[in-house]
């Protein structure tokens, strides 16, 4: 049964195809606790451990912040776009959810 389920497995993870690396930047003080993309845009929001949400606009070629909000007093552990963009609400270890 354990050879069956490894060579499953195996199976599974090779017909995986690697994909490139657009970005990597070092965007927050701490790490990257929480990641919300757009609907609607090439846009993506991150919460980190640093209080922080971030918003960034991307293209194939280039990842710029917009905006910066020192949004909670403890870490932030999700967000999330409303379905037509709307609003992000973020919630966090300090007990509450902002909109």
């Amino acid at each position: 049964m354990i050879a069956t389920r490894s060579l499953f497995f195996s199976r599974l993870t090779s017909s995986i195809n690697p994909t490139k690396e657009l970005y990597s930047q070092n965007i927050h003080s701490g790490p990257v606790t929480a990641l919300a993309h757009s609907t609607m845009t090439s846009i993506i929001a991150t919460g980190s451990n640093d209080k922080f949400i971030k918003i960034f606009k991307y293209d194939t070629e280039t990842l710029t912040q917009i905006v910066a909000y020192a949004a909670h007093t403890k870490e932030i552990q999700c967000l999330k776009y409303s379905k037509r963009d709307q609003y992000l609400v973020s919630g966090s270890s300090d007990k509450t959810a902002k909109l």
